[in-house]
């Protein structure tokens, strides 16, 4: 297992297209490489649609937005709808 960091996955896909495809390699990712990089980079190093095949997937996760409390809420009702009213019992 080699583990290839940077440009969040773009350089280990790049390394992906290279190999020899012998059914040996393959790559675990996440959607940056793919779904993500095609609209932040001009030119992508390779073809996210026509270059990989996809095998399935490994794991799920939630994620939230979040922000420091230090930096001002602008948008989503202030970000935040506050505390929640204690109901009496």
């Amino acid at each position: 297992m080699e583990y290839k960091p940077g440009a969040s996955g773009m350089l280990a896909a790049g390394e992906l297209t290279r190999a020899a495809p012998d059914g040996y390699t393959l790559l675990l990712a996440n959607t940056g490489p793919f779904a993500i990089a095609p609209y932040l980079q001009a030119k992508l190093p390779y073809d996210p649609v026509r270059q990989f095949t996809y095998i399935g997937q490994s794991a799920r996760a939630a994620t939230s937005p979040s922000r420091a409390r230090t930096i001002p809420p602008r948008t989503c009702a202030s970000s935040s709808p506050g505390p929640r009213p204690t109901r009496e019992r």
